[in-house]
């Protein structure tokens, strides 16, 4: 069952990482994703390709154009939220001996 469950987080830890992390940078087997840096902004993508929900995409896209000065923030806010979230999944993610890549 451990070994279940290991899978199942490794698969959300790299649903996590999607969000906010270039595709290339998201190691594919268990052992490297625990070594990945979240907060190299070299890995990560740029403000308009963060995931940010369907509903807001658009309203949020729009806002971006008009350069209102809120949006910074709010992608600065949403990176970091991206980035602790990550990191606190790759810390308590149990280390197993015998994962299979995902």
């Amino acid at each position: 069952m451990v070994h279940l469950l290991h899978v199942e987080m490794v698969a959300l830890v790299r649903e996590l990482l999607s969000k906010f992390m270039k595709p290339e940078a998201i190691p594919l087997s268990a052992k490297d994703i625990i070594k990945v840096d979240v907060r190299s902004r070299d890995l990560q993508l740029s403000e308009k390709r963060l995931s940010v929900g369907r509903y807001c995409y658009s309203a949020l896209n729009k806002a971006r154009l008009e350069r209102k000065i809120w949006v910074r923030n709010l992608y600065n806010s949403l990176r970091e939220g991206y980035m602790k979230s990550s990191e606190f999944l790759l810390k308590n993610l149990p280390h197993c001996r015998h994962s299979l890549p995902l």
